[in-house]
């Protein structure tokens, strides 16, 4: 639509209302566009790029300097916004890499040579390469360190050099290099993002691909059958390439099982192969399967949990399910404090991730609850230790709170507790109904009232109401006494 008319104003211009119309327009679709997601902020910046490359200050039949010189000014405007910002917050943006295992010197260079993944991917799709994880990339640890990150850097300098050099006889070469660069700013930069998703992707993609389409039509075939025949093929090509692909995603069994055929060096398709063929056996006992097929299912299980130990020594996620697996399908194959013992000494070297606090609460869980034997005093010595590592970590207290719960401590140090865990916004919630759970059990009707009030006070949509109910309706005979 923005190509449509300002292809017109090229030609004969624009009234003042059109053009404040647009710029209106412009402003509701790019709010509407970041309230989806939010790579739809650069929407404007997207539109710049086609006005320097394509448009070039063209305005009722001539080229307006002022207008030219106002697009490269606009281009470059986000660069200096987003150099002032990584400047003046340096300190915030590095705090984000404390949650992660590489840091922001490796994310950057790491995404010169990602940025080169992404343009094979469109360019010569080959679906082995691909797959829901890709963490089996290793990362740039230097500019020679592995030494594509520096032939990756000299390549996206000669390319944009050239692209730039040629952008009066190409200018479609122009817009595909920035569009495809501006598409990935946000999260290929210097956010603590994951290192690469193939998501990120598609909008970039564009560009990319308008050039690849522009150089097809360029080549000399001769005849309009050849062209018919050139171009079915290369559809048919992308078709049966992209039916290849909805096959693998069929179902879990077989996406894991393809994933980790393809990238059988990636710890998450391991961890998710895992839990494919956990699920799996727990049909199989819901469905009463033959015996024989049970056990080898837990035998590839376990084969799996062991290679993923081996291979990554970086994460308690394996050593999680081990204890699980050995403690429940194979006792005495190792003896029952060796996977916790592994784990504690791992959990205090490594930087935990997500999974690794979703596998220790889950760890938690389980010994808080009985389900884990006489498991319950030396998980607690692991996460008191891990408290006194990361004191300010809520996942921590959450768990702790859980083993105090079980261990039937004063309720001043379960609510010490809970309130050192609704430091976290992504727990917070469960650790405020926890707390009002807590006062419903102790028969402190007042507590569980000034909790809810605290709770509705920070949720003024009422997006949770919900388990405000919820928490009433299991402890009604509690409210009413």
């Amino acid at each position: 639509l923005f190509l449509r008319y300002r292809a017109r104003w090229a030609a004969v211009g624009a009234t003042a209302g059109e053009v404040v119309s647009a710029a209106l327009w412009l402003l509701l679709i790019t709010l509407l566009a970041a309230l989806s997601k939010e790579n739809g902020l650069l929407l404007p910046w997207f539109l710049v790029i086609l006005e320097i490359t394509i448009f070039r200050g063209r305005w009722g039949g001539s080229i307006s300097r002022v207008l030219r010189v106002a697009g490269y000014a606009a281009a470059l405007a986000p660069l200096l916004l987003l150099g002032a910002y990584f400047w003046w917050n340096l300190d915030v943006i590095q705090a984000g890499y404390q949650l992660r295992s590489f840091t922001l010197e490796q994310r950057l260079l790491t995404q010169l040579r990602m940025l080169w993944h992404y343009i094979s991917w469109m360019v010569l799709p080959d679906v082995r390469s691909m797959g829901v994880h890709h963490d089996d990339i290793p990362w740039s640890t230097g500019v020679l360190h592995p030494l594509t990150t520096t032939v990756s850097l000299v390549a996206w300098i000669a390319l944009i050099s050239v692209s730039w050099v040629l952008r009066n006889k190409v200018p479609l070469l122009l817009f595909a290099v920035l569009f495809f660069i501006v598409g990935h700013s946000l999260e290929s930069s210097f956010w603590a993002l994951e290192m690469v998703f193939e998501h990120r992707n598609y909008l970039p993609s564009v560009g990319v691909c308008v050039l690849v389409a522009y150089v097809a039509m360029r080549i000399p075939v001769g005849r309009a059958l050849n062209d018919f025949i050139i171009t079915a093929g290369i559809v048919l090509v992308l078709a049966i390439s992209t039916f290849s692909r909805s096959l693998t995603w069929a179902d879990e069994q077989t996406l894991s099982r393809t994933s980790l055929l393809n990238h059988p060096d990636s710890p998450r398709t391991l961890f998710y192969r895992v839990e494919v063929l956990q699920k799996q056996y727990g049909d199989c006992v819901r469905l009463i399967c033959d015996s024989e097929d049970m056990k080898q299912l837990m035998v590839a299980l376990r084969q799996h949990l062991v290679s993923i130990e081996s291979k990554n020594s970086s994460s308690i996620v394996p050593l999680v399910f081990l204890y699980f697996v050995d403690r429940s399908y194979f006792p005495g194959l190792t003896p029952e404090p060796y996977w916790l013992e592994k784990l504690g000494q791992t959990a205090r070297t490594i930087v935990m991730q997500p999974s690794d606090y979703h596998a220790l609460l889950r760890l938690t869980s389980c010994a808080a609850g009985g389900e884990c034997g006489e498991s319950l005093s030396r998980v607690s010595g692991i996460v008191d230790e891990l408290i006194e590592l990361h004191p300010s970590e809520a996942r921590l207290w959450l768990a702790k709170y859980r083993l105090l719960k079980a261990l039937e401590e004063d309720d001043s140090k379960l609510e010490y507790a809970l309130e050192k865990a609704s430091g976290n916004k992504s727990i917070a919630t469960v650790a405020r109904y926890a707390a009002i759970y807590n006062a419903g059990e102790r028969g402190d009707v007042s507590a569980m009232y000034q909790g809810v009030k605290s709770w509705m006070e920070s949720d003024p949509h009422r997006y949770q109401l919900p388990m405000y109910k919820s928490l009433f309706e299991k402890k009604q005979t509690i409210v009413t006494q």
